[in-house]
């Protein structure tokens, strides 16, 4: 993966795979959680929210395909 992903699980996970340069911006190099919402935009400008709560952020963490 080349660090710009999203991916949806059937099971309601969402998986964000991000670049160490994109997750350095978040300020923490521990795990945490944080309130958040993740919005989907269309090509077209359609936006929909996927989720609004918490998740959490793991820096550095590597997970084989």
């Amino acid at each position: 993966m080349d660090g710009n992903s999203l991916t949806l699980e059937e099971d309601g996970k969402v998986y964000i795979n991000m670049t160490h340069e994109q997750t350095s911006l978040l300020g923490s190099t521990k795990e945490r959680e944080v309130v958040t919402a993740l919005e989907l935009t269309s090509p077209t400008g359609f936006r929909v929210r996927v989720f609004d709560g918490t998740w959490t952020v793991t820096p550095e963490a590597t997970r084989s395909e």
